[in-house]
């Protein structure tokens, strides 16, 4: 399949507890398993999938996709 999902997690929203940190995991899992944004936890903004071989819409991650180029800052 090789679909991308371009999610934007809100740090606002960390869980604060425990059982807020389960709810968080559960709610992600869900989104991975089904693909339906209504599945993602509070404070995760679904964007966009698209396929690997589909040009991303927001360019070249400042690690590369592979996370092997050096930290830019």
């Amino acid at each position: 399949m090789s679909n991308r999902t371009m999610l934007e997690i809100n740090h606002d929203h960390y869980p604060n507890s425990k059982a807020q940190e389960q709810a968080w995991l559960v709610n992600m899992l869900a989104y991975l398993r089904s693909g339906n944004p209504r599945n993602l936890p509070h404070g995760v903004t679904f964007f966009n999938v698209r396929h690997h071989s589909d040009k991303c819409p927001l360019g070249e991650p400042p690690f590369g996709w592979n996370n092997e180029k050096p930290n830019p800052l």
